[in-house]
């Protein structure tokens, strides 16, 4: 028989939240994630099909798409390197394939013969026309008909806005830190074997 000492524990009684919770319920965070997730699998989708149906990876669009619409079908190639934010070595690299393959021309500015820039060629401007009639068939399905044309307008000038606030070198955009004071303790993973040397 159970005695008034020895009664079952019933359910335990709901507890508040922690006052983090709040945090991580941030409305912000929900439109960046939603923001990186969307761009992420609408980028997987329009590589693969591109990869697919013209043998081009997105990467490659993107660069001749901006040069097609450019000025005399040209950019510096630190102009384009930012645009598609590659390195000073990624951006080398790329024009290399793509001049190696007929598509882009190295030239320069007779104002500025340092500046170096990424011409589009005839071929280039051939493939670009074709894969971009690829390319709108992906966008209309993948992005058009989710969202409807109006949602698509209503999309751009917003991220066009956002885009130029956040154009040029991000360390000229990051504020100075404020001393945080002591930094947090922070617990182990449960199970972590912390005399266990790190793996690099």
């Amino acid at each position: 028989m159970v005695g008034e000492d020895d009664a079952v524990p019933g359910p335990a009684a709901p507890t508040d939240p922690p006052p983090a919770a709040g945090v991580l319920a941030d409305e912000r965070l929900t439109a960046v994630g939603l923001l990186v997730e969307a761009q992420a699998a609408l980028v997987r989708v329009l590589d693969a099909e591109l990869r697919r149906d013209v043998g081009m990876p997105l990467s490659t669009y993107e660069a001749l798409i901006r040069l097609g619409r450019s000025p005399g079908r040209r950019l510096r190639q630190v102009e384009l390197s930012r645009q598609l934010s590659l390195t000073t070595g990624g951006i080398t690299r790329m024009i290399d394939r793509l001049e190696a393959a007929g598509l882009v021309r190295r030239t320069t500015s007779a104002a500025d013969r340092r500046a170096s820039y990424a011409q589009l060629t005839e071929l280039g401007l051939e493939t670009l026309v074709c894969a971009t009639e690829v390319h709108l068939v992906s966008l209309q399905r993948h992005l058009v008909d989710p969202l409807g044309a109006e949602g698509v307008a209503a999309l751009t000038a917003p991220l066009r806005r956002l885009r130029d606030v956040l154009a040029g070198d991000p360390a000229d955009r990051v504020e100075p830190a404020e001393d945080p004071g002591p930094a947090p303790a922070v617990r182990p993973p449960v199970g972590a074997d912390l005399d266990e040397p790190a793996v690099r």
